[in-house]
């Protein structure tokens, strides 16, 4: 950090600005206290908050800003880029944080900038070019035309360099790479990135290379949604720093790996899974978000209605058997068979899960994580499980054959095992496990219940699926709790095939997976396209969301 901005650190920023800026009267002590309240309740920069608010003209505000740092104004008319660090920094970063480096020294970096208080934006800069930075305010509608210009010209020439190849860049250095990863700026970007995923409860971070700058997305609510960007500079420093904390190798970057860390955000304990990807660009990163402390294990909180929520404990108070979860990965199949082993959980029972990895802790419970780097993996570790004595078994997923074969038996000889498949729908539970090479027969005589479910999106109860909260005076805003878009947080729709004497003797027979469907609805099975219609006529959630969720054309032809 510059000493000009250690200073303006030093004085409180925005509190001391608008003090300085009252003192200076330029600004009366009403406009201060609206600018703060504006800053409070939104995360706008100071100059479109007094630009919006009408309380400064552009000019009067950069005059006004730059004596507060205590430099003079930049005659606007004399920007030459520096094309050099615009290549390194990247057109998308410079735009998305309205700043501009310009022709300056060897030992100097100038910065033009159109909020003063965007001290992060002035440290990753300083980080990239490894340079102190001094900062002058430029209006932001100056900013936004000299920026747009480089992008539509050829200044960032081809330097003959393959980007998605790593030989040649200096950060080959793996020493280098590590003191890189070390820096604050990189530091604080993860830290803030995870915090935020957090915050916005995020399943997952998506951080992506591309020519230009590191693209930050994360999945809310089942859908991407596009974060501020960092300059390419960042991207190697970055995802060191992810895999020194997920402890996978750092000089490897012509390879797929996979990890896992945990972090501490706000005294809660989050889990991340790692998935490091080589492209044309450089290695795309995945973090998949595990935290436990948003996720209610209820039936009732996760969307089942009473009658759904019998069927589901009757299953779980079988004494031996198959129930199955179904679904494409992130659909909470998981978190729907620990809210069944909620209900059954006592000191009568053992109750063991065997995950990959753990997803939540459970009082009373054994539970183990595969790991088949070391030869442990679901059907060895549920071969072990059968030898410690347990009446519940969870597994956490059936991959294949083997495991089939082991989960069977093991509810043949009088245990019960829940366990998850990804297949599209209940009944083709049962297809896929014939397809694994599991016998009609032993199918028949084990599986006692299917359940197959979605997430969709619910709609904001604040706005009714509007996006928009109505005023006493008629007007509308954007509402606050759904951020405009007319959904609020998700719940299950489902479809549940209990295994009836009739299906089971059917199941054992062969018979195809659509005469099995047509006597499952003769006895009152639901599917899943009917339940989510339900929702849409109960104003809970929306057409759009069911057919971007469930596959309408395809539920069930038969």
């Amino acid at each position: 950090m510059t000493s000009q901005f250690a200073s303006l650190a030093e004085k409180g920023g925005l509190h001391d600005c608008l003090s300085y800026l009252v003192s200076a009267k330029v600004l009366d002590v009403i406009s201060s206290d609206r600018i703060q309240a504006a800053s409070v309740n939104s995360s706008q920069p100071l100059d479109v908050i007094v630009t919006e608010l009408g309380l400064m003209r552009d000019l009067d505000l950069v005059d006004a800003l730059n004596k507060f740092l205590g430099v003079s104004d930049f005659d606007t008319a004399k920007i030459v880029s520096d094309s050099v660090l615009i290549e390194q920094l990247g057109v998308a970063f410079l735009q998305a944080e309205s700043i501009l480096p310009i022709k300056t020294s060897d030992e100097l970096v100038c910065l033009l900038i159109a909020d003063p208080m965007n001290i992060s934006a002035v440290n990753t800069v300083a980080f990239a070019v490894e340079k102190p930075v001094h900062v002058r305010v430029v209006s932001r509608s100056v900013l936004s035309t000299e920026i747009e210009a480089l992008s539509q010209t050829d200044i960032l020439e081809d330097d003959g360099l393959d980007r998605g190849q790593t030989s040649s860049s200096p950060d080959d250095d793996i020493g280098r790479l590590q003191d890189i990863a070390s820096e604050a700026p990189v530091i604080q970007f993860v830290a803030r990135t995870i915090q935020d995923a957090v915050k916005y409860k995020a399943t997952d971070i998506h951080l992506e290379p591309t020519p230009d700058a590191l693209v930050v997305r994360f999945r809310i609510d089942g859908l991407l949604t596009e974060m501020p960007i960092a300059p390419k500079a960042m991207h190697a420093g970055v995802v060191t720093r992810i895999k020194v904390l997920s402890r996978l190798n750092i000089a490897e970057r012509r390879q797929p790996q996979d990890g896992r860390m945990r972090v501490a955000v706000r005294g809660d304990n989050i889990d991340l899974r790692i998935s490091i990807l080589p492209t044309i660009n450089g290695e795309s990163v995945v973090l998949r978000v595990l935290d436990k402390s948003n996720i209610p294990l209820d039936l009732d909180a996760l969307g089942f209605e009473l009658k759904a929520q019998r069927q589901l404990d009757e299953l779980a108070a079988r004494p031996n058997g198959i129930v199955l979860a179904t679904g494409p990965t992130g659909s909470g199949k998981t978190t729907t068979l620990y809210a069944m082993l909620r209900k059954i959980m006592s000191p009568q029972l053992k109750v063991f899960t065997i995950e990959d990895p753990v997803e939540y802790k459970l009082d009373g419970a054994v539970q183990m994580q595969v790991n088949p780097e070391i030869g442990l993996g679901f059907a060895d570790a549920l071969r072990s499980v059968l030898r410690q004595d347990p009446d519940v078994i969870l597994v956490g997923e059936i991959r294949d054959k083997e495991t089939a074969e082991i989960a069977i038996r093991a509810s043949l000889t009088g245990h019960l095992v829940f366990s998850t498949l990804h297949t599209n729908s209940a009944m083709e539970a049962i297809t896929r496990l014939r397809d694994m090479g599991v016998d009609s027969f032993l199918l028949g005589a084990t599986l006692r219940g299917i359940v197959a479910q979605r997430l969709l999106r619910r709609s904001c109860c604040s706005c009714q699926g509007t996006g928009i909260e109505v005023e006493q005076e008629g007007e509308g805003k954007t509402c606050t709790e759904c951020t405009g878009s007319g959904f609020n947080g998700r719940r299950v729709t489902y479809e549940i095939a209990s295994i009836s004497q009739e299906l089971s003797e059917g199941i054992s027979s062969g018979e195809n997976t659509s005469v099995v469907f047509s006597k499952a609805v003769k006895n009152g099975f639901l599917p899943m396209i009917t339940h989510a219609g339900s929702l849409v006529v109960e104003g809970k959630t929306t057409m759009s969301e069911v057919k971007r969720v469930v596959d309408i054309e395809t539920q069930y032809d038969a």
